[in-house]
């Protein structure tokens, strides 16, 4: 398994209140430390994530991991 370090992640939310943006960061964190690499992540300056407006914070957490693995394990 390769191992991952996020120094630092920065959220730009509109639209959504504190409290579900608190929620929506622990759920991204804790989504992305159950994650297994197929490959080994690239090193990045920054990943660039537009997630699809939602209601729903879980599936919303869910867009956003999948997004930020697919950005990270891409291979050029």
């Amino acid at each position: 398994m390769t191992d991952l370090t996020i120094d630092r992640m920065t959220l730009s939310l509109s639209a959504v209140s504190p409290t579900d943006g608190e929620r929506l960061a622990r759920l991204i964190a804790r989504k992305l430390s159950g994650q297994s690499w197929s490959g080994a992540p690239q090193s990045r300056d920054s990943v660039a994530v537009e997630a699809a407006p939602s209601n729903d914070i879980d599936r919303l957490a869910d867009q956003i991991v999948s997004d930020l693995v697919r950005q990270l394990t891409r291979t050029v």
